[in-house]
């Protein structure tokens, strides 16, 4: 290839780049002859014929090797802390390596393992895990045979014991009443901080704080539905357990 000059003389016109590996040329086509162009700086050569136009590859640097693998990038996700809530020693968890990623390829494999061995394989995995803080390790292989790892913790509690409470008592003021449908309704549109014991809130010991707690509460109170699940009789614990926690109601021992 000529200057910008030679380059108008015989009416070639500079149409943009290209890079061939790691080899960057320049390309000129549109000539006004057919001949061969040889770009020969280096023993890299680049010969291109047009049957009716010229063409040349005018080289910049560059060794013409191919690029390096870039390695995948292994993310087995944020660290995950359960209670073991039917106090089996057990708890199924949901392992997450979606947010695992390769640049220049993609991930042919997942492997999950922890100090036991294997656990599965795939970018998602569920699991049984027992009680204690478990190291899980995530070790991805890209296409070209790559690995990376990345390591997270799970975590399974042992329900904490928990207090007497009365069903239904959220203020913790011994008797139910219109203030504790009221502060279930401030507590769900946070308006106000969690209560010292939840459970007592759970008006249908569904193991979860809703609205239909508060309207079987209301109904309580205006007697208009049925009793309340137990412990609605003086204090007592919940007979079913759950995940629900009573950390402290003063009015029970």
């Amino acid at each position: 290839g000529g200057s910008s000059s030679d380059e108008t003389e015989y009416g070639c016109e500079v149409l943009g780049g290209l890079t061939v590996n790691t080899a960057l040329f320049s390309t000129v086509i549109s000539c006004a002859t057919t001949s061969s162009f040889v770009a020969t700086p280096t023993e890299l050569m680049a010969t291109i014929t047009a049957p009716d136009e010229g063409a040349v590859f005018v080289y910049h640097g560059g060794d013409g090797s191919s690029a390096p693998n870039q390695p995948p990038i292994a993310a087995a996700g944020d660290p995950q802390f359960f209670f073991d809530t039917n106090s089996d020693g057990f708890e199924l968890v949901h392992l997450n390596g979606t947010g695992s990623s390769d640049a220049d390829g993609s991930i042919v494999a997942y492997q999950w393992t922890s100090a036991d061995g294997v656990l599965g394989s795939g970018s998602e995995l569920v699991v049984s895990m027992g009680v204690g803080t478990t190291l899980i390790t995530l070790r991805v292989t890209d296409d070209q045979g790559s690995e990376n790892a990345d390591s997270t913790t799970v975590t399974i509690a042992p329900m904490p014991p928990s207090s007497e409470f009365i069903r239904g008592d959220c203020t913790a003021d011994g008797s139910v009443n219109i203030s504790d449908p009221i502060a279930l309704l401030d507590r769900l549109f946070g308006l106000a901080p969690p209560l010292g014991c939840e459970d007592a809130c759970d008006g249908n010991d569904d193991e979860a704080l809703d609205l239909a707690d508060v309207v079987l509460m209301l109904e309580a109170v205006f007697g208009l539905g049925g009793p309340l699940p137990e412990p609605t009789v003086g204090c007592g614990i919940d007979p079913a357990g759950g995940t629900l926690l009573c950390s402290s109601m003063d009015v029970c021992p």
